[in-house]
């Protein structure tokens, strides 16, 4: 196995950055970016900055995905 990323470049950034708890509402006034205390890396992120981030890029979503999923 690799080494992992670093916890201070773009592709940890992609990997570990969350959306907010609060992501879903988006009336709600927050900060599009929030210091990640659970990981101590990263970001929680606002439906905002998401956005915002599409537009800048003209994409249209993106598929993230770093954690397995038990049987739901």
């Amino acid at each position: 196995m690799h080494g992992g990323t670093s916890h201070s470049d773009l592709l940890s950034d992609l990997l570990w950055c969350n959306p907010s708890e609060k992501f879903d509402d988006i009336d709600e006034e927050q900060p599009d970016l929030k210091p990640n205390d659970v990981c101590g890396c990263a970001y929680f992120f606002s439906y905002y900055a998401w956005r915002d981030f599409l537009l800048r890029n003209n994409l249209l979503s993106i598929i993230r995905g770093h954690e397995v999923q038990k049987d739901v």
